[in-house]
């Protein structure tokens, strides 16, 4: 029985140095890249602001083979979105375009799940002669969850490849399309 009070007394005291330091934890993850592709911002801009050409180089159409994605009509300009479901509890969500400044940027409303939010976008500059530097930005908020804040510290982890991976298809099509012009 004492070996049962000692056990207890040690996982109420976890829980609560769970809660307490969660509570210090950001609210607020941001993950970031960028990338330099070698073709003006007018050409890599409609890769990024139509959601059928997003499609093409998005990190996330090979993750998981039987999902289902759902295009609006039109697919770009604000409002549009694209939504997916794989079937499994918690796996759906969509993406809707909420402001575009053509050619320079593109911003993004992401849901998944019941109650997960981000805002997504996507900052096109011209570098160079006649190239551009693309920054892809994800920023959530978190509020009172303490479990999201402990996740916020894993976010660009988990997140930064995929982003990476992603940016380094969108040059290989833009820089295909731009060569093929």
């Amino acid at each position: 029985m004492n070996m049962i009070r000692v056990l207890f007394k040690l996982l109420l005291l976890v829980a609560v140095l769970f809660v307490g330091i969660g509570l210090f934890l950001p609210d607020r993850a941001r993950v970031e890249r960028e990338i330099l592709i070698d073709t003006p911002p007018e050409q890599v801009y409609p890769l990024i602001a139509d959601l059928r050409q997003f499609q093409r180089w998005s990190p996330w159409r090979r993750h998981v083979a039987d999902t289902r994605f759902h295009l609006s009509e039109p697919a770009s300009g604000p409002g549009a979105a694209l939504s997916w479901d794989s079937g499994e509890e918690g796996t759906g969500g969509s993406m809707t375009i909420e402001e575009t400044q053509p050619p320079r940027r593109i911003v993004m409303r992401l849901r998944f799940g019941q109650d997960r939010e981000a805002r997504i976008e996507f900052l096109i500059e011209p570098a160079g002669t006649g190239g551009s530097r693309v920054r892809w930005r994800f920023d959530t908020a978190f509020g009172h969850d303490i479990f999201g804040r402990y996740v916020g510290l894993m976010l660009d982890g988990m997140l930064g490849p995929d982003y990476e991976t992603g940016l380094r298809d969108l040059k290989r099509l833009a820089e295909e399309k731009h060569d093929n012009d």
